[in-house]
């Protein structure tokens, strides 16, 4: 439907078009108005529904206001039709596959995650535990990140993940969860966090717990840290994953990792006074094993007819392992890429901590490496490449990261923010 309206003077028209498709539960609209004669559209509007227990908060409602979409290649009322379609195809599978996984090796369970998001289609709730280990972000520098003396006495392993965000420790105490599904365009991670953890802090509230989401991927009670969040992206597929700490060991938590300081706008840091068990707000009967049950139930009672209990099959378990030995085993994944910098730098920003190591000759990077534990939806490695052979002053560094769409590779740190990092 359409209608005209007068706008500083300007004859501009307003198209909502929903798309239809019953047989999936689902429905998506998209709200375009724009100058007929200029072909410029300039507020647009998503509205999405569906059935997945991911969405509930945000069905019916805008997703996304004011963006911009100016000059259309094609005809304005193709593009919308075009648009709205697209918008509407992520949604379209309505059951979740649930997987309760037993296996506590920590190589196999990461290596999991990262088939779940690449290797199948299904939208995924996943629950598991690591024996201990140390988990460090995707782009952390993981000798920055661990006291290598306790964790080799000890013989801890350290594995390397493919989301964002710091340095966890987890133990048998330590409940990890998983939410796998799609990916809807311009999400920020803000949106994401809220989106995955709701489910979990919903199941803590009908226990009794008020619990929180504070900084940028924390779960508090009365600001003291339970659970940290990460997210990962592949292609139209987004992971999301978390720790709850039920009843894990403070001692290694404290001993195996570096303590860093945070200011307020990150959330809180992994520091023993500053942490919490779940176990100390709830009855002694919960076990791990028990809360898992409950948070499994909780989880398919919103989904009602929508949720599958689907262990892996003996295919995928073949897939998942060799994906482990191939990757998540090696010393290259897990401590990366050695090299002997001639300039470090490093600097905490809003999005995260953020560490640059290069080499130059004659005023060209030779190799640049970029750490941190930021959140991203693309490779770093991209910025990385980039910059390779470009001479170090600010103009020629700034024409070559152009063409990025910087929020998809960091969020809240700006290019001008990373550029001054080599100066």
């Amino acid at each position: 439907m359409g209608r005209h309206v007068q706008v500083v003077g300007i004859k501009r028209r307003s198209v909502l078009i929903r798309v239809f498709s019953c047989g999936q539960c689902i429905w998506s609209g998209l709200h375009q108005q724009f100058d007929i004669p200029q072909k410029k559209v300039y507020r647009r509007h998503l509205f999405m529904g569906g059935c997945s227990i991911l969405q509930p908060h945000i069905r019916g409602k805008t997703l996304s206001v004011g963006h911009p979409f100016r000059n259309p290649a094609g005809p304005v009322g193709r593009m919308v039709c075009i648009l709205a379609v697209q918008k509407s195809t992520p949604q379209n599978r309505c059951t979740v596959r649930c997987i309760i996984d037993h296996t506590t090796d920590p190589f196999t369970n990461l290596a999991a995650e990262e088939y779940l998001l690449t290797g199948q289609k299904d939208s995924v709730f996943r629950l598991w535990r690591n024996a201990p280990a140390i988990i460090v972000g995707r782009n952390q520098n993981t000798l920055s990140e661990i006291n290598k003396d306790y964790v080799v006495e000890r013989n801890i392993p350290v594995v390397r993940r493919l989301s964002g965000g710091g340095a966890v420790f987890h133990d048998l105490g330590n409940i990890n969860y998983t939410f796998v599904d799609s990916y809807t365009s311009g999400m920020d991670t803000s949106e994401a966090f809220a989106r995955f953890t709701k489910p979990i802090l919903d199941m803590l509230s009908r226990l009794g717990i008020h619990a929180t989401l504070e900084g940028r991927n924390d779960l508090v009670i009365n600001g003291r840290k339970f659970s940290g969040n990460a997210i990962a992206r592949h292609k139209n597929r987004i992971l999301m994953h978390g720790t709850l700490l039920f009843s894990a060991s403070m001692e290694d938590l404290s001993q195996a990792l570096r303590i860093k300081e945070r200011d307020n706008k990150r959330g809180v840091a992994s520091h023993p006074s500053r942490v919490c068990n779940l176990s100390e707000f709830l009855p002694s009967d919960i076990t791990p094993i028990r809360f898992m049950e409950l948070l499994k139930k909780h989880i398919s009672e919103q989904m009602q007819n929508s949720f599958e209990d689907k262990p892996f099959l003996p295919e995928e378990l073949s897939a998942i392992e060799r994906l482990s030995n191939e990757k998540y085993r090696t010393y290259a994944w897990n401590y990366g890429r050695g090299c002997k910098w001639e300039h470090i730098r490093k600097k905490r920003f809003e999005g995260g901590n953020v560490e640059v190591c290069f080499k130059t000759s004659d005023g060209i990077l030779q190799n640049v490496n970029i750490y941190g534990d930021y959140f991203f939806y693309a490779p770093t490695e991209d910025i990385e490449k980039a910059l390779k052979g470009c001479p170090l002053n600010r103009e020629d560094m700034a024409k070559r990261l152009t063409p990025f769409v910087w929020d998809d590779y960091f969020r809240h740190i700006s290019p001008e923010e990373l550029i001054d990092l080599f100066f």
